[in-house]
């Protein structure tokens, strides 16, 4: 058995400290009892001042081994001499102790959000592992959303409203697209057939006893363009500055005249002018050589040429000048057609009992508005998309049903509700 001292220099052991390495090595002798094979037993003992404890380790194995014992004292403050310093002991922090996880009986409240958001369950089960892998990053950006079709309200309408019982007796309405806050507009008696500016800002309108109107809406003023109680239908230029109108003194002709009045001319036969806001062709219907229907026209009098032989009229072209919408009584009654800019791919929109006829385009093209008498039911201003999907009533109005000029010589206009 061999000892080895550690720590402070070696001293001479007091009778304590011997009492205690006697107690040890009998407390070995006592838990080791007789082996069976011979063992090595080495005890190391460091020795302190004023030593108090002893940490004795054995282990008893049925093969030959060595053993260490490590016997350690420490002394007690209270019996440390003031003459010898000692050191400092170092203390290992005690492990943390673990934190429980909250109750599940009681739910902890959420977590505040800027959004309402439903609440997320709570799963008291351990996280399973998932292989779901993690997206990698990409230098393509994401694609803008594609915008959505405007609604009806961002729409503004004005129609003509048939009051009777004379035969002039017509009035002009406004409204939101899907048909809210209508009203009359105040000092447009007498008056039908609108026709908004490009620009959104006038309307131009025929006025039954005096020839025809512009009515400014910034100014809420109006003020008189042709002094011809026979000048009606009129539709803008491109380019705000004139207009297309047909005199339907005598034998019909389609006019063009300056916006301040000025500088009429005759262009050609025909009544119920549109003029193409892109490709700057004239729309109209008119008779020639017994043939009725759709013609077109440029503002200077070339590129003529007829377009149907359906006898169709009200003619609306599309505000990308792609598309002409009109009426014809083809399959006994009067019904919405539509066809290309040179008259092919002809497309019935409307196929109903009564009388659809008045097609007004939306200013994105995607709507067309129309007047209806659903099927006899009573007259109304519809609304469809440019396909003839969709058909919707929008709001109740009164038509002229007068032989000479009754509905046939109403209008519906369409521009951007700001």
């Amino acid at each position: 058995m061999h000892r080895r001292l550690q720590g402070t220099p070696l001293r001479t052991a007091t009778t304590a400290g011997a009492t205690v390495v006697i107690l040890a090595l009998a407390l070995l002798l006592v838990t080791c009892g007789p082996t069976p094979t011979p063992q090595i037993l080495v005890v190391t003992a460091t020795f302190t001042p004023e030593p108090q404890v002893v940490v004795v380790t054995a282990t008893d194995t049925p093969t030959p081994a060595v053993q260490v014992v490590t016997a350690t004292f420490t002394p007690t403050p209270e019996t440390v001499p003031s003459d010898t310093p000692s050191p400092t002991p170092t203390e290992t922090p005690p492990p943390p102790t673990p934190t429980q996880p909250p109750s599940t009986d009681t739910p902890p409240p959420p977590t505040p959000t800027d959004t309402l958001l439903p609440p997320t369950p709570t799963n008291t089960s351990a996280p399973q592992a998932t292989n779901t892998p993690k997206p990698e990053p990409s230098n393509t950006p994401a694609p803008k959303p594609t915008a959505k079709p405007a609604s009806l309200q961002s729409y503004f309408v004005v129609y003509t409203a048939f009051k009777g019982p004379d035969l002039y007796n017509y009035s002009l309405w406004g409204m939101n697209g899907d048909g809210s806050d209508a009203f009359r507009v105040d000092g447009a008696g007498q008056a039908s057939e609108p026709a908004f500016s490009p620009d959104g800002d006038k309307f131009a309108f025929y006025h039954w006893t005096d020839g025809l109107y512009i009515w400014n809406l910034s100014r809420q003023t109006s003020r008189r363009v042709v002094d011809n109680t026979e000048a009606s239908f009129p539709t803008w230029a491109p380019d705000n500055l004139r207009l297309a109108y047909a005199n339907l003194y005598g034998q019909p002709w389609i006019h063009i005249v300056d916006a301040d009045g000025s500088n009429d001319r005759q262009l050609t036969l025909g009544l119920r002018p549109s003029w193409s806001q892109k490709g700057g062709f004239i729309a109209y219907d008119t008779c020639e050589n017994n043939k009725c229907g759709i013609f077109r026209i440029n503002p200077d009098g070339g590129g003529k040429r007829q377009l149907t032989q359906d006898s169709g009229g009200g003619a609306a072209v599309s505000p990308d000048g792609k598309r002409i919408a009109y009426w014809s009584q083809t399959d006994g009654d009067f019904e919405i057609y539509a066809i290309n800019a040179d008259g092919s791919g002809k497309v019935q929109l409307t196929q109903n009992q009564g009388n659809d006829a008045l097609p007004a385009w939306s200013p994105d093209g995607k709507v067309i508005y129309y007047l209806s008498d659903q099927n006899g039911k009573g007259w109304a201003v519809m609304t469809m998309n440019a396909d003839g999907s969709d058909k919707r009533k929008i709001i109740t109005t009164a038509a002229g049903n007068d032989p000479r000029r009754g509905w046939q010589y109403q209008r519906i206009t369409v521009t951007w509700n700001e």
